[in-house]
């Protein structure tokens, strides 16, 4: 958020040469559908969005036009934890009251994001192959209990239903009742174990989960 406050203070000064004063060549063609919201260029790809309208303020349009932007990014490297973009060109047209921005990425990350879903689709198979085994060593049932506790908390949004949530993980949820971790926090005698992870459950609900190790409880909402 900080970021976008940062754009628009150039934007309101027009004393960056990020900012244009005159609309974008590309501005037009977005409006006709004739250009497209991403372009390839040398070592960078483009990500261009319009966003706006006569309804709601400057402020309001160019907030939400460099949202768009980010959203398009993180869309496409959902497996990086932060996707580091330039701005190559902020416009805020008076006669249509819509804002235009242009964010740039390095063409590098492509390459870094089937880096990371590769390595990401090695260790599902892992951690399924470990899942199915009959016999496991010491340091395999260490890792059974990791892995889940980590799927456990990667799908425990605040909210998410117990058939929801069996469908995410591909495994069924025992319910128990009774004094737990939960109790004090969520206030609820509702619990079921993953590894190391407590999901807290209000009926058919999540409310939150708690980690045994630390003793800590969380929410996690989308």
């Amino acid at each position: 958020m900080m970021k976008i406050f940062l754009l628009l203070a150039l934007l309101a000064s027009c004393s960056h040469e990020n900012v244009k004063k005159e609309s974008p060549h590309w501005v037009a063609g977005i409006r006709s559908g004739e250009e497209s919201l991403k372009v390839a260029h040398g070592n960078k790809m483009f990500y261009r969005r319009i966003a706006g309208g006569k309804n709601i303020t400057k402020q309001t349009s160019c907030e939400l036009v460099v949202m768009k932007a980010e959203e398009d990014i993180k869309k496409e490297h959902p497996l990086l934890p932060k996707v580091p973009y330039n701005v190559e060109v902020l416009f805020y047209d008076e006669e249509y009251q819509d804002c235009a921005v242009t964010l740039s990425v390095s063409a590098r990350l492509s390459d870094q994001q089937d880096e990371l879903k590769k390595n990401h689709e090695i260790a599902i198979k892992h951690r399924d192959e470990l899942f199915a085994k009959d016999n496991v060593t010491a340091d395999e049932a260490a890792e059974i209990l990791l892995l889940r506790s980590e799927m456990a908390i990667e799908y425990a949004f605040t909210g998410v239903t117990k058939n929801e949530y069996e469908k995410y993980i591909h495994q069924a949820v025992v319910l128990n009742v009774g004094a737990s971790l939960c109790s004090p926090v969520f206030l609820t005698n509702t619990y079921s174990i993953h590894g190391t992870t407590h999901l807290c459950w209000e009926a058919d609900t999540i409310k939150g989960y708690c980690t045994v190790k630390d003793k800590v409880c969380w929410r996690r909402t989308p």
